[in-house]
């Protein structure tokens, strides 16, 4: 069965394939008198292939019944290894959810991509019966970006050279399972953290 963000896949991959297509016929035209067109367009570039990849990957996956827990922890190896972080699992309550596997797992390391960006060396998820929270330890996120994150439907970076794909991709997959998501900094000193990063995902 095709889902809610399977359609809207479609519907945003034709009009990217577009801003491809004129972002490398531009960058042939301006290559040679402009370094800084040039640089927007690359960016440009850039970011419309990596949000195609996504989108590709949404058109054609399948919704399926998926312990999240279990999930977590096969990840949790990999993206240890590949980010060289210590990550906790605490697994209050078993979540049954219908999701896009493949979808989720980009979610999570999304997350976990960020978190590592952000000089963290430790990342927690907890799952409860209504949520999954994630919490670093890194540099935190600027108030101003977390209101916009929080409020706004754009993409905004949390880097100085980011495009803001990664957490507007978190914010589209939690929307298209009626998800909520919030973005905040670490105020408070934790016991597992003086600064760093929450995110908290209401199902």
């Amino acid at each position: 069965m095709t889902t809610k963000l399977q359609e809207m896949a479609h519907d945003m991959n034709n009009v990217i394939t577009l801003i491809s297509l004129n972002s490398s016929l531009a960058l042939k035209v301006l290559r040679t008198n402009s370094d800084k067109a040039e640089s927007c367009l690359i960016k440009i570039f850039n970011s419309s292939t990596k949000m195609t990849e996504i989108l590709e990957t949404a058109m054609s996956e399948n919704v399926e019944t998926t312990d999240i827990g279990e999930l977590l922890y096969k990840l949790v190896d990999d993206l240890e290894s590949t980010y060289n972080m210590q990550i906790d699992i605490i697994e209050q309550h078993q979540l049954i959810k219908s999701i896009g596997r493949n979808s989720f797992e980009r979610m999570v390391t999304n997350i976990v991509k960020n978190a590592n960006e952000a000089k963290a060396t430790k990342v927690k998820i907890g799952l409860s019966k209504t949520s999954i929270v994630f919490v670093d330890n890194g540099e935190g996120i600027a108030d101003h970006v977390a209101y916009t994150l929080n409020t706004r439907d754009e993409m905004v970076t949390t880097k100085d050279k980011g495009h803001g794909i990664g957490t507007h991709y978190i914010k589209s997959f939690c929307n298209s399972l009626g998800w909520s998501v919030n973005f905040s900094s670490i105020k408070e000193k934790l016991r597992y953290a003086k600064s760093g990063t929450k995110i908290v995902i209401k199902l």
